[in-house]
């Protein structure tokens, strides 16, 4: 179940932007700037993000937005 769900935010969120307007700074997939530097324990620039891999940002929703959530223990569906 988490594979479809992370398939349709990538999906959903898309490849890379960098808006002024957007708080979140240069994004990729969903994952910000900010997500990518605390995934990798150093601070990430923008071409950091920009060549982050669909894999990585699979691990990163898969560990950070769902095992550390512990919502494989959820009792309903999602």
């Amino acid at each position: 179940m988490i594979e479809t769900l992370i398939d349709r935010v990538i999906v959903r969120e898309g490849g890379y932007c960098d808006i002024p307007e957007d708080r979140g700074g240069p994004t990729k997939y969903g994952i910000t700037i900010y997500t990518l530097s605390s995934w990798r324990n150093e601070m990430c620039e923008a071409r950091d993000v920009q060549d982050m891999s669909v894999m990585e940002a699979r691990d990163i929703y898969r560990s950070m937005y769902w095992t550390e959530a512990r919502l494989d223990e959820l009792d309903i569906p999602l």
